[in-house]
């Protein structure tokens, strides 16, 4: 008889997608006419909570193709096609525009700003990634030619 051990590290199974029913109450302000409504913690729009947005998020920024990501999401029980997937990024790129803005101005106006290129190979075609910053305020841009 003996005794063995082993110390394992593995990675738990996704818990199941939570479907949850909000009721949001607005309310019309009777001093200024504005509507008014709780933060609820949930997004303005869409089906989809913060988890499967971030999950989407994360997956497209590892270049996952949208069928895998839908996939990838339904083993955790969410039932979620391309179409949705594409709302979301185009829903995440558009409120990421107006920052995107602010930094590369700040970049483009640096008294000395930082550049450097480089170049890779992407499905036997050369794409192009630049990098610009401004040492001063710490904004960092970066540029892809796919």
């Amino acid at each position: 008889m003996w005794t063995e051990r082993r110390r394992i590290t593995d990675i738990p199974p996704p818990p199941p997608a939570e479907t949850v029913l909000h009721t949001i109450t607005h309310y019309t302000c009777s001093g200024c006419g504005r509507e008014v409504k709780p933060d609820a913690g949930i997004p303005d729009r869409g089906e989809f909570g913060y988890g499967v947005i971030k999950r989407v998020m994360a997956d497209h920024t590892d270049r996952m193709p949208i069928r895998r990501i839908a996939r990838r999401l339904a083993e955790s029980d969410v039932e979620i096609s391309g179409g949705s997937i594409q709302r979301i990024l185009d829903t995440v790129g558009s409120g990421l525009e107006a920052p995107r803005r602010e930094v590369e101005k700040d970049v483009r106006q640096a008294d000395t700003p930082n550049a450097d290129e480089t170049s890779s190979r992407l499905h036997n075609d050369s794409v192009w990634m630049w990098v610009f910053l401004d040492p001063e305020t710490g904004s960092t841009a970066y540029k892809m030619d796919l």
